[in-house]
Formats: C-alpha cells, structure tokens, sequence
C-alpha cells in the first residue's frame, strides 16, 4: 500500500512539473497506470523488497533462490498461464493508448518482454516464487494482447500534448524503485 501511495505522489509531482503538456484525461489516466502497476508488481506478481530481501538472508543466509523453469510449457498450460496473460492485458492496452511511440506492435512487444524479464529475474531473490520462462511468455502474449486491443478494437488516444512520450519509462521506474524500496 506504501509503495502504491509514494507512487501515484510521486507520479503526480512529475505531472505537476509538465502541467502546461498535460490533459486532465492524461492525468487520469497517468494516476490508473501507476496504480495498476503497484498492485501488479507488490500484491500480484510480488516483486521483490528491501525488507524481504533482509529477510531472505536472515532465514536462509543468502538472497538468491534460484527456482527457475527453462523449458517452456513444462509443466502444461494451466491457470496460472491464463491468468498471467489476462493480468498484462491492461499493461499493452495503456501503452498503446496513452503513448504514440507504441502504435508499433516491435515497440510494445519489446517494452513488454523487458519489464516481463524483469519481474522474473526479480523472483529470484524471492522465497516462494519461481523464474518460469511460461510467465515471460504469457507475461509477453497478454501485452500483445493488451495492444491489439486497445490499437484495433478501443481505438483511445489519450495522450499529452505535446506528444512526448518518456513518461512510461519514469511512471515504470518510479513504480519498481517504489515496489522495491517500500
């Protein structure tokens, strides 16, 4: 819930500063992201903290638990890979929405691939997590999926008006460093 909080502060202080570029609906829109972000990486998919790491260590004297599935579909299809795929749907949807660089599909699948690499690497150092090459993929799919939709389907464009578009990397790192250090 911290990390949550110190983002969408944080994501709101970074608008502020840009507030002459920025739409309402952007903000908005801006704020959901963030949120969705936080809830997906503390409560969903449990990216590592600071605390647990200190913990980590504590209980088993290192923080590296190396649980990692290489081969792909090992272990089937299951629930786990459809709910992987329905979680990063909105993920792909935002992108290509509020940001006219990923109106490229190559744009959005690498964003998403990479932020999905991420998450996994980061479950390295979890106890009861595992690296699985199926999430990557699912991970990577729902984004895909999520951009389809929202290129071919909603059709919405909110974005700032003056057209940049960095703000999906700061709203992404501000939403990791806060998932992490809180």
């Amino acid at each position: 819930m911290m990390a949550m909080i110190i983002s969408i502060t944080l994501t709101v202080l970074f608008l502020a500063l840009k507030k002459d570029s920025v739409a309402k609906g952007y903000v908005g829109w801006s704020i959901l992201f963030v949120m969705y972000l936080s809830i997906l990486l503390v409560d969903v998919v449990g990216f590592t903290s600071i605390s647990q790491l200190s913990q980590l260590s504590q209980r088993v004297g290192t923080i590296v638990n190396p649980s990692i599935i290489w081969i792909p579909f090992s272990q089937g299809f299951d629930i786990s890979s459809a709910l992987n795929i329905l979680v990063f749907i909105p993920f792909g949807m935002a992108l290509v929405v509020m940001w006219r660089v990923f109106q490229s599909a190559m744009q959005t699948f690498l964003v998403g691939l990479s932020f999905s690499l991420l998450i996994e690497i980061g479950q390295i150092f979890t106890m009861y997590r595992q690296t699985d090459v199926n999430d990557l993929l699912m991970n990577t799919l729902g984004v895909m999926i999520g951009w389809m939709i929202g290129k071919y389907i909603l059709k919405w464009r909110i974005q700032r008006n003056d057209g940049k578009n960095v703000d999906w990397l700061v709203y992404l790192l501000i939403s990791v460093c806060c998932a992490f250090i809180f």
